[in-house]
Order: structure tokens, then C-alpha cells, then sequence
């Protein structure tokens, strides 16, 4: 509990308690009227943008060459690699559409929520 408080108060200190700014996307800080309710676009679009990277995924998972060498790696890592799988790219270009998804998602994150409180 203590080396917790020592890094917390260690991290302020350092770098402030000032709240800090990510910058805004124009598109996402537009405000939608319908009558008398206000919509956020970026609460309208996170939604959205989700079941469509949701509906990518599993189609890149279940119907493409690079979704079954996947589920091979993730089956059984001997048999696939015997198979002739590069599991090293499989590895790779798992990480990179994992990356791809959470830079996505820390997109609409920091629109949503455009400051940190350190």
C-alpha cells in the first residue's frame, strides 16, 4: 500500500495534477439535434463503426487464409507449423489487427473523453 501511494504521489508530482487535453477530431465533436434531445456524433458513431469492425473481424476469422492459419496457431501451434503455417506472420498479423482494434477504440475513447486526470 505504501510503494502505491510513493507512485502515485511520485507520478503527480511529475507530472502535475493538471488535467491534460487529447486533441479533438472535428467530425466527432459535432452535436446532432432531433427536436429537443442532443446526440453526441461520436456517441452515435462509436456504435456503429463497432458492429462493423465486430462483422470485419469475424469474416477475416472465419472466411480468409489468414483467419484459418489463426485458428490453426490457436488449434494446436506443433500440428499448424508442421502444416507449413508461418506461425511467426500468423503471431504478427494477430497482433497488428489487435493493434489496428484498440488504436480504433482509444480513437473514440479520447473523443468521448478528451481529458486524463494524471
Amino acid at each position: 500500500i505504501g510503494v502505491s501511494f510513493l507512485l502515485e504521489n511520485l507520478a503527480t508530482y511529475l507530472f502535475t495534477g493538471v488535467p491534460k487535453g487529447f486533441p479533438e477530431l472535428p467530425i466527432l465533436t459535432h452535436i446532432i439535434h432531433v427536436g429537443e434531445v442532443f446526440f453526441p456524433v461520436v456517441s452515435i458513431i462509436t456504435p456503429v463503426i463497432t458492429i462493423i469492425l465486430l462483422v470485419a473481424l469475424l469474416y477475416i476469422v472465419n472466411h480468409t487464409k489468414v483467419g484459418m492459419a489463426m485458428r490453426a496457431v490457436s488449434k494446436d501451434y506443433e500440428t499448424a507449423r508442421l502444416m507449413g503455417v508461418k506461425i511467426n506472420w500468423v503471431i504478427a498479423v494477430t497482433f497488428a489487427i489487435g493493434s489496428l482494434l484498440a488504436s480504433v477504440g482509444a480513437i473514440f475513447w479520447g473523443s468521448k473523453y478528451p481529458s486524463i486526470y494524471p
